[in-house]
């Protein structure tokens, strides 16, 4: 771009201008038309350490040779001819080879955004003026808060592949290398226990020849890589020459994270990753690995279980008579151990707290550090980020107190169900689209845990975009009315949800004292216009992955996180659809009045 500048002594004394442009936070040098440097600020001496006596009159091609090397001379030229340039970190790096002020980034040079322009004299171009600022810590965050993103990414992945699957131990082999790519890492060991307890048998390995994995297939307990973390039942980083074990040692292993696979006080093996070229992990990467060996835990447990039942199967199919009640007793009990893991594993999908903490720290730092320095849209979208993250912040522990009613009581308050509809839709950008949703107000306050009916709401609004064909504009009402339910009203009998998912949850199960006789309760309608729900399936739909044939898309838990959730609160929702019809869901809740 080209642009006219007024003379430089009819904007400010030249006496004040030098003094901003030394005390500026950026890099100002002025160049004379044969690129010879005459300005060169604090700033500059600062970061290139070079004294402005050793740069002033001198070409700023021989001082920094590489522009020439990188074709960045071209903009001082243009700069001349009366064109403006910005060069961006994200394209070009850096305009001047400065050390990089931060070490933990890896990179060897300061990242800049530089602005290079004619410098006017009385309608005359008498040299450049560049303007250089240092965006290294910009862009460092950036890429944490992006590979954050992506860690959680992985973690979906890793889980729901172990949860779909009918062979989570074959599984857990196939998501190895992906993690290990993820933390960079050359090697990875996960060795299960045998049953004699003494024993560590190869389950799954990378980065080794086939050679090795053979002479390593089985080893003892103490020539285990990780027989410390074993020992102490806790992860262990080892990254110092005197602390490797001889395994490691003679694999060429440099640093290593090993971590204790248990399930409850059930020790099933062990998990670590190993570089034979980096000298340590830092507290994210051991946090995730952690995590991860939780998971590989359970899905490995879950079919050692599985196997165990089939096995049990097939031995109850050869007894008859009087063992016949023990081993119905018997399945019962695997039975209900395999529902309470597959439970406890979809429990662990939200247990995301830790990277959502990550993110919602390096988005504060980046307001109180630099804050002053973004652009208003920019700011505003790191406020929208903080929100939405303390907001799943709170929609997770939520989750984790849900995983824990079974064993306590649900704390029940007032909630203004009008406000959270609202704040569920703004939430989603395509629910806040104008014609999407229409509240029907006013909705009457309920008596709920607000976590809980902002999990039932969300997933409830979701289920009606998805189902709503892609060429059909999505119609979604939310209304409330009151309902008084009458003496002798059955009210356990008017719900299509499922009996409890969860063996721990009974009939017997304490719930809040809310049934009472005439009393008053808010009934939640949620209809879209999508593609409805056949009556013989409006049952199903509520149990855990429970999915239609037609269904391509969720997980088939959706809807039983609303069913239980709902039951835990005392009470109850069904659904009034037909196929092609649409479909028109509700809760029923006590008024709050």
């Amino acid at each position: 771009m080209s642009a006219n500048y007024p003379p430089v002594e009819n904007s400010l004394d030249p006496a004040l201008l030098g003094w901003i442009q030394e005390l500026s936070p950026h890099g100002i040098f002025v160049t004379d038309t044969e690129l010879r440097i005459k300005r060169w600020n604090l700033w500059l001496e600062t970061n290139s350490g070079l004294k402005r006596a050793n740069v002033i009159n001198r070409s700023l091609l021989e001082v920094f040779p590489t522009l020439l090397k990188r074709r960045l001379d071209r903009y001082f030229h243009r700069a001349l001819d009366g064109e403006v340039n910005v060069l961006s970190a994200g394209l070009h790096g850096y305009l001047l080879p400065f050390q990089s002020p931060v070490r933990e980034s890896g990179l060897l040079n300061m990242l800049q955004t530089s602005r290079i322009a004619p410098l006017m004299e009385e309608g005359n171009i008498v040299g450049t003026i560049t303007t250089i600022e240092d965006v290294t810590q910009r862009e460092h965050q950036n890429t944490i808060v992006t590979r954050q993103h992506q860690r959680q990414e992985l973690f979906s992945w890793s889980l729901a592949q172990l949860l779909k699957t009918p062979d989570p131990e074959t599984m857990v082999k196939s998501i190895f290398p992906r993690i290990s790519a993820h933390i960079l890492v050359d090697t990875y060991f996960n060795y299960l226990l045998e049953q004699d307890g003494k024993h560590l048998r190869l389950h799954s390995s990378g980065g080794i020849s086939r050679e090795i994995q053979k002479k390593i297939a089985v080893i003892t307990m103490e020539e285990a890589l990780c027989n410390a973390s074993v020992v102490q039942e806790e992860s262990v980083t080892v990254a110092s020459e005197e602390a490797r074990s001889s395994f490691a040692k003679r694999l060429n292993l440099r640093a290593y994270i090993c971590h204790p696979l248990y399930v409850g006080d059930k020790m099933i093996g062990t998990l670590a990753f190993a570089s034979r070229s980096r000298d340590h992990f830092d507290e994210d990467e051991i946090e995730f690995t952690r995590i991860v060996a939780q998971y590989v835990a359970i899905a490995i447990d879950r079919a050692w279980n599985e196997t165990a039942l089939r096995k049990a199967q097939e031995e109850l199919s050869d007894h008859a008579g009087a063992l016949e009640q023990a081993v119905q007793e018997r399945t019962r009990k695997l039975q209900e151990t395999i529902a309470d893991l597959e439970s406890f594993s979809y429990s662990l999908a939200h247990d995301v707290r830790a990277p959502l903490r990550h993110i919602q720290g390096f988005s504060e730092a980046l307001l109180q550090d630099y804050g002053e320095g973004l652009p208003a849209g920019a700011r505003t979208y790191v406020d929208s980020i903080i929100r939405a993250i303390r907001r799943l912040e709170a929609l997770t522990q939520g989750i984790l107190e849900y995983s824990k009613l079974s064993n306590k009581s649900v704390e029940l308050s007032p909630v203004d169900l009008e406000v959270l509809v609202k704040d569920v839709v703004s939430h989603n950008a395509t629910l806040n689209a104008p014609g999407v949703v229409t509240v029907e107000s006013p909705l009457q306050p309920v008596l709920a845990e607000r976590s809980l009916l902002d999990q039932c709401l969300t997933n409830l609004l979701d289920n009606a975009l998805k189902f709503i064909p892609a060429h059909v504009p999505p119609r979604i009402i939310v209304r409330s009315e009151l309902r008084t339910v009458s003496k002798g009203e059955d009210f356990s009998t008017q719900s299509s949800a499922p009996p409890p998912l969860n063996p721990s949850v009974t009939a017997d199960t304490p719930e809040p004292p809310l049934r009472e006789i005439n009393s008053r309760w808010i009934r939640i309608w949620v209809e879209d216009n999508g593609i409805g729900i056949s009556p013989e399936f409006h049952g199903k739909i509520f149990g855990i992955f429970e999915r239609l044939a037609n269904q391509k898309d969720g997980t088939g838990i959706g809807l039983a996180i609303v069913s239980k959730a709902i039951q835990r609160m005392g009470g109850r929702l069904g659904v009034e659809s037909e196929s092609g019809k649409g479909s028109r869901f509700w809760l029923e809740l006590p008024a709050a009045d």
